[in-house]
């Protein structure tokens, strides 16, 4: 009987390559990683708009999520800003930003590339609005938000989403000496998973 050699085959050096690079993009089963960045559009609701004449604006927001022993579920941390026009026109910008944190989870569903997300977190804003007592100030609130994550590439998602957050502070120059900032936002982000 001859005796084999053990030395690669062109056909198993190739077999294995393509086995190394489908591991390398095959997206994981829950990424423990992600950077996102949303932009979108924001909507005053009535409270916020009486106090400061906010109109409608546009956001923007940069997460990272990082994902947690249970399945599914992530920590996350995000800057976010929203500029409203103000009622009447003019030049002046009605400015929400800060940081928020919280609990993200995904429901995958098995044969489709879509899965809805939900997340709930706390927010540390400052407003920034002429008018105001010294122009404006902070407050921490909460926020909760829902959307679709659609797969489009290995470790490429659109995550379509609608958001609503709610915070405020004490301010002398309105009718109750409070200040209740509140608006929801629609926006889509673009999600990176490693």
């Amino acid at each position: 009987m001859p005796m084999r050699s053990i030395a690669p085959t062109p056909r198993g050096l190739a077999a294995a390559f393509v086995l190394a690079c489908a591991a390398l993009v095959a997206p994981p089963a829950h990424a423990q990683l992600a950077i996102e960045a949303r932009g979108g559009i924001a909507t005053p609701r009535d409270a916020f708009t009486n106090d400061v004449d906010a109109d409608g604006g546009y956001s923007t927001e940069v997460s990272l999520t990082v994902g947690s022993p249970l399945p599914f579920v992530g920590l996350y941390g995000a800057w976010q800003q929203v500029k409203f026009d103000r009622d009447g026109g003019g030049e002046s910008v009605v400015t929400d930003q800060g940081w928020t944190g919280g609990v993200r989870v995904s429901v995958p569903t098995p044969f489709i590339p879509i899965d809805p997300w939900i997340r709930a977190g706390i927010v540390a804003h400052e407003l920034e609005a002429g008018g105001l007592e010294g122009g404006g100030d902070s407050g921490v609130g909460m926020e909760v938000a829902g959307g679709l994550r659609v797969q489009v590439g290995s470790r490429i998602a659109l995550t379509p989403g609608v958001s609503w957050t709610r915070y405020g502070f004490d301010d002398e120059t309105v009718t109750d000496g409070k200040v209740n900032v509140e608006y929801l936002r629609v926006d889509v982000g673009v999600r990176f998973g490693f």
